[in-house]
């Protein structure tokens, strides 16, 4: 099942489809702008979760189910959220974690985004905008990534999950976040993404940066050169690259995307290099004469005469 929220300018609508894109239904009309969503699974059944600027709410997938408020803080029920991702343990059970509006912090859920079972595991103070969630063999890693209003930033942290079921959530659990912010130099960070053995992340100045994460290797990011092929703000920094995301191709090297201002780009070599997929130009151009026609196959013609 595939979910999407439009923006419909005074609020958001959700729609769902369960064909792999080909027909969507319309499922809910909120009044207000959602963020990010996230599906989990309870009981059996797809329970999806919309978090944005007043606050979750989830949507069961059942026939006239209409949105209901999840409480997260109760402190402040109406909070807004900014990112939200699902994950599963090396047990199989779900958890979920989301990310507050107003630099107020990130809470998780042990339990599929049950109501009124979030617990705070990163305190306020910083601005983060994004999420991401890495399986390493055993190991679940939830990564976030912060804005800064201005400079370089302070980059990525993540955080190492191993059984929902024997998590603590105390301050123990707050402090044993990983600050990977080594070499960072892009500003904010807008979207990060694990594939294969290193982190890519979409920043405001820098491009698409990489940490390698593979054993014996330096933690530190590495810096795109101007040269690279994403688009240019100005002569020494890029256009801001508000997501990223890849795979590992079948030979298993990996397939980067990141998303701006100017389209999509797509790398093959780490994020060294980078071309766009998304071009409104070309330069090959194929023409033929007006009584000619393109043919990829054979076709048949029927030619029909009709006096006037």
């Amino acid at each position: 099942m595939v979910a999407v929220a439009t923006d419909a300018g005074d609020g958001s609508r959700v729609y769902v489809s369960d064909d792999l894109g080909e027909s969507w239904r319309r499922r809910a009309e909120l009044g207000f702008t959602l963020a990010d969503l996230a599906w989990v699974d309870r009981l059996g059944r797809p329970v999806l979760l919309l978090a944005g600027e007043k606050g979750l709410y989830e949507l069961a997938d059942t026939e006239g189910a209409i949105p209901v408020q999840n409480l997260v803080d109760p402190a402040q029920p109406d909070r807004g959220f900014y990112a939200i991702d699902s994950f599963t343990d090396v047990r199989g059970q779900t958890g979920v974690i989301i990310t507050a509006e107003a630099a107020a912090g990130v809470w998780m859920s042990p339990t599929a985004g049950a109501p009124e079972s979030f617990k705070r595991v990163r305190a306020a103070g910083e601005d983060i905008r994004c999420l991401a969630v890495q399986y390493d063999g055993p190991a679940t890693y939830l990564w976030l990534g912060r804005a800064v209003p201005e400079g370089s930033g302070t980059g990525c942290a993540r955080l190492r999950i191993d059984d929902l079921a024997r998590t603590t959530f105390d301050d123990a659990l707050m402090a044993s976040w990983e600050e990977l912010g080594t070499g960072w130099g892009g500003g904010s960070c807008w979207g990060v993404h694990v594939t294969g053995d290193s982190a890519y992340a979409a920043t405001q100045s820098g491009g698409v940066l990489r940490l390698p994460l593979a054993a014996g290797q330096k933690r530190a990011w590495d810096q795109r050169d101007v040269n690279c092929g994403l688009p240019l703000r100005d002569r020494a920094r890029f256009q801001p690259v508000r997501s990223v995301s890849g795979a590992l191709g079948s030979d298993g090297a990996p397939l980067v995307l990141g998303a701006g201002p100017e389209g999509i780009f797509r790398s093959t070599d780490e994020a060294s290099t980078w071309s766009t997929c998304t071009a409104r130009t070309v330069d090959t151009f194929i023409t033929l004469p007006p009584t000619w026609l393109f043919c990829s196959g054979e076709h048949r013609i029927e030619v029909v005469r009709a006096d006037a």
